[in-house]
This record gives C-alpha cells, structure tokens and sequence, in this order.
C-alpha cells in the first residue's frame, strides 16, 4: 500500500502554482530557465569559441607536487598523477572557507613525462596572494613555483557539440586505473578539462602563447 497523504500533495501543488504565476515574481523576465530559450540565445546557438581573460596561471613543478597541493586542496590530487583531464578544487582555511577556487591540469606534454607538472589557473587579481600562499606551506617540499601567466593562454570552448572537440571517453572505464592518461582522437588540446560547473559552460583549454619573433 502506498504511504501518501492527499492534503500534502494538494498544498505542494497549491505552492508551485503560486510560485510560477506571481505577478512579482523575479523569474519573469530571464529568457534562460527554459531549454527553449536557451536555443533562441544567439550566444548560444551554435559552437563558439573565445579566450578568457583576467585569469592568471601558476606552474608547480617537482616530485613532492601531488603530496604537496593534495594537503591543500579539495579535491583529489592523485586523479591527475598519470595526466588527464585537469579538475576544478578550492583552496580552504584552517576554518574551513573558501580561500581561492582553482582549475589544476596536469601538463600532459614534454620529453620527461609524467614528470609531475601542473598548471594552476585562478582569478588574476588573486594570483599573488595565492602565490604566498603556496609558498608559506613549500617548507622542504621538493616543489618549484612560478608565474606562467605570460607562457599560457586560457580559451573557453561551448556549444551543443562543444565536447565532440574533447574526444570520446573510453569505452570500458572501469578497466582502466584512476588517473590513467587516455589518448583521444580529436582533440583539440593537449591542456583543460570539461567545466563541471555547469554543463553549458563547455570546455576550458590552455594553450601556449606564440613566441614573439625575434
């Protein structure tokens, strides 16, 4: 027999109906709470490609990397070991707020690798304060930390195909150990991550900046 009762699902019923048809409502006027609005956006519409601006980039580099932001960090360090995707994660006091909130990609590149090489990608204002913050916690860890901003060049990729440029996850998953850097056809960097934050905010890529010719 089922467990309902008739007087709650009419006051539930009752209080949707007045949430949505109030005359002063702060929802009224957004186009983009419906899917078919969302298609009606021009920005939107389509796949669209662009930089982003006002972040700055933090290269961390030896073997004590992963240990050491894994201490600091929410999330999990050792899922970028063996390379990947890179994630997002924030930076917390003793307390427990929120310090910075970060992207941190593995370098998936270059002769030494998996040699442990990790670029960090913040708000720019905050790039100093999060640099003295890394550094008051080096003590004897065996880490390099520097400004890379000017070596990198952050790009945001969306649209309905926008992870079609990514490539294909793996077939079976599950086979492969956590971290395990997977080859995928198509794809169109080497550096960024699907932004977990939202779906629609598609991907994130960091790409080197073109030397200046001499």
């Amino acid at each position: 027999m089922n467990n309902w009762n008739p007087f709650l699902l009419t006051r539930r019923h009752v209080l949707i109906t007045s949430f949505f048809t109030r005359s002063a409502s702060p929802f009224r006027s957004h186009r983009y709470f419906t899917t078919a609005a969302v298609d009606r956006d021009p920005l939107h519409a389509g796949d669209h490609f662009a930089s982003i601006p006002n972040r700055g980039i933090l290269e961390l580099e030896g073997p004590d990397t992963v240990k050491f932001l894994q201490g600091l960090i929410t999330n999990h360090m050792p899922k970028l070991e063996n390379g990947g995707d890179g994630f997002y994660a924030g930076f917390l006091t003793p307390q427990g707020r929120l310090l910075h909130d970060v992207f941190i990609y593995p370098l998936n590149r270059g002769l030494n690798f998996p040699h442990p090489v990790f670029l960090l990608d913040c708000a720019l204002p905050s790039l100093p304060e999060l640099h003295t913050h890394l550094r008051r916690y080096l003590l004897r860890s065996k880490v390099q930390v520097r400004n890379a901003t000017d070596q990198y060049a952050l790009w945001g990729i969306w649209g309905p195909r926008a992870h079609e440029f990514w490539g294909a996850p793996p077939k079976e998953p599950e086979d492969m150990p956590r971290g395990s850097m997977v080859f995928k056809e198509e794809k169109c960097a080497d550096v960024g991550c699907r932004d977990p934050r939202w779906e629609g905010m598609g991907l994130r890529v960091l790409v080197e900046r073109e030397k200046k010719r001499r």
